[in-house]
């Protein structure tokens, strides 16, 4: 167990080292420009400035004046950042998107796992883009991505109808007594909601009407007791 963990701890410790001096020769490498005046310029196309944009999310300002037209400054002449916090944002860039970048990936395909088989089965697969993430703003967001399946008539064979049965198939063939149990519960319960709906259903119906609504059997005991049979009308479809 000991050689293991320093097995990894030596590669963990390579890789880190690698990545180090990597960074340092990527900084050795960035290159600035000069202006006639002396002043240094930093080229938006460079690998060093997207690295930035890119890891701190900088965007591009607005500035309003009064007597000149609005124009739009980046993010470190909006902020005045000196050519020293930008070299320190720059090292950590190039070290902290990488990381971002396989972090992000990780969860990506953790989710791409784990989404699969349960969309599969009504014909759907994940497609895990930063875009849904940012406009459901919900880290576990993914896009839908459609299955066609074959057709009988115009009724599409998802899986489920297949998986789903075949599960209950083996799960009684192997626990009859449960599974016959639990399913004459769920049938009685399927039974019960269902009745609860209808009767809101009517209730709200009824509560609609213009027109109060009475019993049948009620009315018929009433009009018995009294020995007056009220005559009844049938109500026009106009």
């Amino acid at each position: 167990m000991p050689t293991l963990v320093w097995t990894v701890l030596y590669y963990l410790g390579l890789f880190a080292g690698a990545y180090f001096l990597t960074a340092v020769g990527f900084m050795l490498f960035a290159r600035l420009e000069k202006d006639e005046d002396g002043s240094l310029i930093i080229d938006p196309e460079s690998l060093h400035y997207r690295a930035c944009a890119k890891c701190y999310q900088w965007k591009m300002y607005r500035i309003y004046r009064i007597w000149e037209s609005d124009t739009k400054v980046s993010h470190v002449e909006y902020y005045q950042i000196g050519l020293c916090g930008y070299f320190w944002r720059v090292f950590w860039a190039f070290i902290l998107l990488p990381i971002g970048y396989v972090i992000l990936g990780i969860w990506q395909t953790f989710k791409t796992v784990i989404y699969a088989p349960f969309m599969f089965l009504f014909g759907y697969y994940p497609w895990p883009t930063l875009n849904v993430m940012e406009d459901e703003v919900n880290p576990f967001a993914v896009e839908m991505k459609r299955i066609a399946f074959p057709r009988v008539f115009n009724f599409e064979l998802k899986p489920y109808l297949v998986v789903f049965p075949v599960l209950y198939g083996w799960l009684f063939s192997s626990y009859p007594q449960e599974i016959w149990r639990w399913t004459f519960v769920v049938l009685v319960i399927v039974l019960v909601i269902a009745m609860l709906i209808v009767i809101a259903s009517v209730k709200g119906k009824v509560e609609d009407s213009e027109n109060p609504r009475v019993v049948l059997v009620r009315e018929y005991i009433k009009a018995s007791k009294q020995g007056i049979c009220p005559l009844v009308k049938v109500k026009s479809k106009s």
